[in-house]
């Protein structure tokens, strides 16, 4: 069960913290947890393991971003509503977090964060301590774009329709997944006086072109293009 597979990674990570011969157990690991019926738990845990022993990307990277991107279609119609009724924005935080560590360098990989990012920040965008503070917040960014700070504010507004977030989250992830974490450090800081930051739009190429990224990733599969298509188009 859950508890006692978080009990067998955590005396593993105490005694045999670097040990190589762990890798391919750790995948197997992962793999099974992200199939249906699996533990998110678990999964981050044996992710963050794995980041630790630093297997081959070729290996590692495709189970955790096919995995990721899965949990991530499970739940985003809830992020949609600007809701996660079942606490699943922690555990993919943290597995965004790796997944841009050890991947940054694929614009698929990449782009696939910054959409989730920005959903993170819509469902920000309804609690109380945001509302208050996210317009004014956003109008005082200076952004090289007028439509950027447009996007922003449709993507934590209440209602709107999905077409309309759909536009706005196009804009917003061709911005760095820095400047988004950038966005969401001044929404979430609790003063309320808000400093002018600037927000660059990040040089994007064709997602498409990359084919060795694509390769070494191997998210061609259905899994992937299903919910991509449904975040972006």
């Amino acid at each position: 069960n859950e508890h006692c597979k978080m009990e067998a990674l955590q005396a593993l990570g105490q005694l045999a913290p670097l040990d190589q011969r762990l890798v391919d157990p750790l995948l197997r690991c992962l793999q099974q947890e992200f199939n249906l019926g699996g533990s998110l738990k678990v999964a981050v845990a044996a992710s963050k393991f794995l980041e630790r022993l630093q297997p081959s990307l070729q290996d590692f990277v495709p189970i955790l971003a096919d995995g990721f991107w899965t949990e991530f279609g499970r739940n985003y119609h809830l992020f949609f509503q600007q809701r996660d009724p079942s606490h699943m924005l922690e555990p993919l935080n943290t597995l965004a977090e790796i997944l841009y560590r050890v991947a940054s360098n694929d614009p698929q990989l990449s782009q696939m964060v910054r959409i989730f990012v920005v959903y993170r920040l819509r469902v920000l965008g309804d609690t109380p301590h945001v509302k208050d503070v996210a317009e004014e917040t956003i109008r005082q960014l200076e952004v090289d774009e007028p439509n950027v700070k447009d996007a922003f504010l449709k993507v934590i507004k209440a209602h709107i329709h999905w077409s309309v977030l759909q536009s706005a989250i196009k804009v917003l992830v061709k911005l760095t997944y820095e400047d988004l974490r950038m966005v969401e450090d001044l929404l979430t800081r609790k003063e309320t006086t808000v400093l002018r930051r600037k927000v660059k739009q990040a040089l994007v190429g064709h997602l498409g072109s990359n084919t060795a990224a694509e390769d070494r990733s191997k998210l061609s599969g259905s899994t992937f293009r299903r919910e991509r298509d449904l975040a972006t188009r």
